[in-house]
């Protein structure tokens, strides 16, 4: 068996190796090669194709030794034989995300963190004893006070800053919740929270009571100099 061209694909006998006699049924296959297709089967020698247009057909033996050949051409407008396709592969991105907190607590691997793209990381905010967490900032943008955060698929770098806050604090004599320090005649005292609003209220009055004291003494010892 042959092929033709040389090289545009192959010609192969589906019913075992031979030799045949003569009316003996042999099962043929074509195969082209990239780039080409089957033509037809033609004989040097006499013999009875099945359907000689049929790349997969039957071939009826003659009397005498004889070449069967696959004939095949290149396709029209179809890809030039030789290698097959080349795959170009983009290669995979990697992306960073920076991770920060404020005082009063942390969060789960704080730092830069590199991820390749597509890939996901969580973070977990754990406040410190006292302190609750105030506000969680993704890429500049407040999302609340939540205790995890999910970055799924990353496609580009994130930053990621939480900020923690005293827990249960209260105004006493003009102090915001955000400062937990009373000033009496120039005196800074610190209020270390101890989980009971009343102990707050206690401490401010009693250090009102003698910062009131002191001022009225002050001014009773002023008028008794005069």
């Amino acid at each position: 068996m042959a092929e033709n061209p040389a090289g545009s694909g192959t010609a192969s006998d589906q019913t075992g190796t031979g030799p045949y006699e003569e009316d003996e049924t042999v099962n043929i296959l074509a195969t082209p090669a990239a780039g080409y297709q089957f033509v037809n089967w033609t004989s040097s020698g006499g013999g009875t194709f099945g359907d000689a247009s049929d790349p997969s057909t039957t071939f009826t033996m003659p009397g005498a030794n004889v070449t069967v050949t696959a004939n095949f051409e290149l396709i029209p407008d179809g890809p030039l034989p030789g290698p097959g396709p080349t795959i170009t592969v983009a290669g995979i991105m990697d992306y960073t995300i920076t991770a920060s907190s404020g005082s009063g607590g942390s969060i789960s691997d704080e730092g830069i963190t590199t991820l390749a793209e597509g890939e996901s990381k969580t973070y977990t905010i754990t406040p410190k004893d006292g302190y609750q967490i105030s506000e969680v900032v993704v890429d500049g943008s407040s999302i609340g006070a939540v205790e995890t955060y999910t970055f799924s698929n990353v496609s580009a770098d994130h930053t990621i800053h939480v900020d923690f806050g005293i827990v249960g604090q209260v105004g006493v004599a003009g102090i915001t919740e955000q400062d937990a320090t009373i000033e009496v005649l120039g005196v800074m005292e610190e209020l270390p929270y101890t989980g009971h609003n009343w102990l707050y209220s206690l401490a401010g009055m009693l250090l009102l009571a003698i910062g009131s004291f002191v001022i009225s003494w002050r001014l009773k010892l002023a008028k008794a100099s005069k």
